[in-house]
This record gives structure tokens, C-alpha cells and sequence, in this order.
């Protein structure tokens, strides 16, 4: 990913940006612990920026992609 291209996005959009939409906690929630998928722990890539933890579009379709996977 470029990063003059990368569009980062909060807890916050990324949480209203999942299908349902989802609790911010369990976006950050995602990022910081990830769940457990088949004894697979998945993470939703995300870094800092100051004090807020960040994510792009493309991190949270990657995560979508390994959890759809990791299921089966």
C-alpha cells in the first residue's frame, strides 16, 4: 500500500464501515486481542498515531478475507 495513498480511519469509522456495523470496543477489541477462529487468532492490522489506534479499508477487508477463511 502506498503511503500517500493510505486513507487511515479510527476505531470508530472502521466499526460503522463492518457489515452489520459493530461496537467501536469490538473493532479495537479486534485489533488489540483479535478473536479466535479455529484455534487461529486473527487480528485486525491496525497501528498508532498518537494516542489513537488506526486502520485502512484495505487492513479491514484483509481481516474479513483471513476470519471467511479460517472458517471455512
Amino acid at each position: 500500500m502506498n503511503r500517500k495513498s493510505e486513507k487511515f480511519l479510527t476505531v470508530k469509522q472502521a466499526a460503522a464501515m463492518m457489515s452489520p456495523p459493530v461496537a467501536p470496543i469490538t473493532a479495537w477489541r479486534w485489533m488489540r486481542q483479535g478473536i479466535v477462529l479455529n484455534g487461529e487468532v486473527v487480528r485486525l492490522k491496525a497501528k498508532r498515531q498518537g494516542t489513537r489506534w488506526m486502520t485502512t479499508n484495505a487492513w479491514i477487508d484483509e481481516f474479513i478475507r483471513r476470519c471467511e477463511e479460517t472458517i471455512g
